[in-house]
């Protein structure tokens, strides 16, 4: 089973077309080397967003420092 064939229920629909595109070979190669970019772009972005998020509630967690709280 190929990528393009899984189940992307979560995924936004803009992310599965751009994967979708980066191996659709009706496009010209270098269209989707910059269909490829942009999904590592997202992939960096996701993953620092994540360290950011488990550090602020690892923080939170052993601090007490988590406002939210009621």
């Amino acid at each position: 089973m190929t990528i393009i064939n899984k189940e992307m229920g979560n995924i936004p629909p803009i992310i599965g077309q751009y994967v979708r595109n980066m191996f659709d070979t009706t496009i010209r190669e270098h269209v989707r080397d910059n269909y490829r970019d942009n999904i590592h772009s997202v992939l960096e972005l996701c993953q620092e967003a994540l360290k950011e998020y488990d550090k602020k509630k690892s923080h939170n967690r052993i601090f007490g420092n988590n406002k939210n709280r009621k």
